[in-house]
């Protein structure tokens, strides 16, 4: 049998804070040298993140400075009009 949506809600609000107790706890035991599970985990995830999101913004730096380098050698030459 279904269980009703309000019911449903209230299981899912007490599981959330069940997890997110065990989260906060586990946090507080270290595992191994490199310190607690959770500063691991944190770490797993958003080191590629980090590394993947610089190589973004190095390739549009890259794009705008070379777009400049053409403006400028552009209007040396005389060929920029109004835009």
């Amino acid at each position: 049998m279904a269980l009703p949506l309000k019911e449903k809600k209230s299981f899912l609000l007490f599981f959330l804070l069940i997890f997110f107790n065990l989260v906060l706890i586990s946090d507080q035991v270290p595992r191994t040298k490199e310190g607690p599970l959770l500063k691991r985990a944190f770490l797993a995830v958003l080191g590629p993140l980090q590394a993947g999101t610089s190589w973004v913004v190095r390739g549009v730096e890259g794009i705008w400075k070379e777009s400049s380098v053409r403006k400028q050698k552009i209007k040396r030459r005389g060929f920029l009009f109004a835009l």
